[in-house]
């Protein structure tokens, strides 16, 4: 069974260590004083920590900045050791994952060398079913099919709404000017 946020979180928490407290593990109070240092601000209360751990209240995905806090702080302490775990508790909140930029700010010089981006497949010259349904169902040449993917991978992730506003734009196109498929 997947955790739920504030179980993630809360078993973090309690693998951290405040690093000025010699051994002591980092409580809900000083978490939420150590993200207001980090984000430069007054932070949160230990009962606004509990909160996040109970699922009584929930970190805004809007409020990203606080969210790359929490993982730097639990990263510092030791709680969150690496980007796998941040990202389990990023998407155990329904939160997207960090991307480059964030890893980096988080992980530091180590992310360089982490492989943050899923690989792309390798391409198989011979023929496959799905080049076969693009160019007979959708009248896509593999070709075009290519220049689709690049074209949406410009932009912020995540790609694939993108991808499919252009796959099926392309798709109408074809069939509202009445081409025939391809052959």
């Amino acid at each position: 069974m997947t955790p739920t946020f504030g179980e993630a979180l809360r078993r973090f928490r309690q693998t951290s260590n405040d690093s000025e407290r010699f051994n002591r593990r980092l409580s809900q109070e000083r978490l939420g004083e150590l993200i207001g240092d980090e984000m430069g601000d007054m932070g949160y209360s230990g009962a606004a920590i509990s909160y996040w751990e109970l699922g009584e209240s929930k970190i805004n995905a809007e409020d990203r900045n606080v969210l790359i806090a929490l993982i730097k702080v639990l990263h510092k302490c030791g709680g969150l050791r690496i980007l796998d775990d941040a990202n389990q508790l990023l998407e155990a909140g329904n939160y997207r994952i960090l991307d480059i930029k964030e890893t980096q700010q988080i992980f530091g010089e180590i992310a360089e060398e982490i492989n943050v981006e899923p690989p792309t497949p390798k391409q198989d010259t011979s023929r496959s079913l799905f080049p076969l349904l693009l160019e007979n169902l959708f009248s896509i040449s593999e070709d075009e099919y290519q220049a689709l993917i690049t074209t949406v991978e410009e932009g912020p992730r995540p790609t694939w709404p993108r991808l499919l506003a252009a796959f099926m734009r392309k798709a109408s196109d074809n069939w509202s000017l009445g081409k025939p498929p391809l052959k």
